[in-house]
């Protein structure tokens, strides 16, 4: 198996990340804001495996100030956009939604270098383990299916809300994997 897969692939979304970056203080796109939170969940989704298949704890306390304060400016945004399309809403509600989004905005784009360091620190402190062969990968999906459908089953929003998360992290842990390793999960393995 590739030695250094799980480090090239936290590596490259570093870069995407701070890409990402640099596009919001050019644009000021909320799209560049998604697109950096995308990548922030894959590089949490790789932690989590790596610390399942190896029992080492991953920190990411360089990138939760990033990816909370985006997803404020995110959420404010797309709020905005749905209360525009309601028929004789008062303006007044959504001037003050606008206001708080520029104030949070501004913020944000005065934080960009900070962010950007911590992004590159946390990239180099970073060293993620070898993969497992074939039969824990398998497990390790197998562990994450049945905990997802455990929070199906919980039938709550909250529940929900967790097995939505549970399948997005599996997914990009098995899109990240499949690609370089062609491999197929089979769940059934014991």
């Amino acid at each position: 198996m590739k030695k250094h897969l799980l480090n090239k692939y936290v590596a490259g979304h570093i870069k995407s990340i701070e890409g990402h970056l640099d596009s919001y203080k050019m644009d000021k796109e909320p799209e560049s804001l998604h697109h950096l939170r995308v990548d922030i969940k894959k590089v949490k989704a790789i932690l989590s495996f790596a610390r399942d298949i190896s029992g080492e704890k991953y920190n990411m306390k360089e990138l939760k100030p990033l990816f909370h304060k985006a997803g404020d400016i995110r959420e404010l945004h797309i709020n905005i956009r749905l209360l525009g399309k309601l028929p004789h809403l008062p303006e007044k509600p959504i001037a003050q939604l606008k206001e708080k989004e520029k104030v949070l905005a501004q913020q944000f784009l005065k934080n960009i270098p900070r962010y950007i360091k911590n992004v590159r620190n946390f990239g180099k402190g970073i060293s993620l383990p070898t993969l497992p062969g074939k039969k824990s990968i398998n497990r390790y999906f197998k562990k994450q299916m049945n905990g997802a459908n455990k929070e199906l089953r919980n039938e709550s929003r909250e529940g929900a809300h967790r097995f939505r998360m549970r399948i997005k992290k599996v997914m990009y842990v098995y899109n990240a994997l499949q690609k370089k390793l062609h491999i197929g999960i089979n769940l059934n393995e014991d």
